[in-house]
């Protein structure tokens, strides 16, 4: 009988390649299964100048939505090497590509900011696949030597 033949009937080499496996199907979900998540601030902004963004880090962002809203205002608004100035009589839509900054001159804006971002739903679950890993390339392993110090 060879000795591949016999290291594949191990049950330490079959049980160190089963949390191997384990290890590859939760570090695979862990990595490629995202969901995306919508959250918004809203509020009013006076006169002078201010910076609309959400306390919390903005990561992964898939889109940004900022829509003003005001009877009469006039406003800068920029973010990165973009600037534009709006007279707002009514609503004014923008997809910012960053955190956006709002410079109002005259008037007051009601804003609403949205940020799509994608979240890793089971990031979690990178530890135990790392842990599953190692247990699978010891067990493997001492049931390799083990097989071939026996022959």
């Amino acid at each position: 009988m060879t000795s591949y033949s016999l290291i594949f009937r191990s049950k330490m080499v079959v049980t160190g390649f089963l949390f191997l496996f384990i290890a590859l199907i939760f570090s695979l979900a862990s990595v490629f299964i995202t969901a995306p998540v919508t959250y918004g601030i809203n509020g009013d902004l006076g006169p002078g100048f201010h910076s609309i963004s959400n306390s919390s880090v903005e990561y992964g962002v898939v889109n940004r939505t900022l829509i003003l809203e005001s009877k009469a205002a006039s406003v800068e608004v920029l973010w990165d090497d973009y600037e534009v100035s709006y007279n707002i009589t009514d609503q004014v839509v923008l997809h910012p590509t960053s955190i956006p900054s709002v410079n109002v001159l005259r008037g007051y804006v009601n804003y609403t900011y949205l940020v799509t971002e994608t979240r890793y739903r089971y990031a979690y679950l990178a530890v135990p696949a790392f842990i599953s890993l190692v247990v699978g390339v010891v067990l493997t392993w001492f049931g390799i030597v083990s097989v071939l110090g026996r022959r």
